[in-house]
């Protein structure tokens, strides 16, 4: 039992690290392209999570942004302009971890992780 633990913490700070890499190589990739690094976060929500059949995004304050749904292995997986809200099948999707980073022009871009269990 605590073997199994302890693979299971080794995942989550795993799963984490990448997260916090992927916002980190985001945020450096806009400030490389010349953009400002003084821009309004995005706020938005992902519910449900965990997800089974679909999760439905929805945005705050900003009318037209990209969304990107990339899995664990950093294969993009969704891509869509969204405005405000945007319902999205993952019924298709294996169970696992995602991420889901929103960008706008004039917003910073915002991830968050998102579980897919059937």
């Amino acid at each position: 039992m605590l073997d199994n633990t302890i693979s299971i913490m080794k995942k989550n700070i795993f799963y984490t690290f990448i997260f916090i890499l992927m916002a980190f190589v985001g945020n450096a990739q806009s400030e490389m392209n010349g953009e400002s690094s003084i821009k309004n976060a995005i706020s938005f929500s992902a519910v449900p999570n965990p997800a089974s059949d679909y999760v439905l995004i929805s945005t705050n304050g900003i009318d037209n942004a990209t969304i990107k749904i990339i899995d664990i292995l950093g294969n993009s997986v969704y891509l869509e302009n969204i405005s405000t809200t945007k319902k999205i099948d993952v019924s298709d999707y294996k169970n696992g971890i995602y991420f889901i980073s929103i960008e706008s022009s004039d917003s910073k871009i915002v991830n968050r992780r998102l579980i897919v269990k059937h």
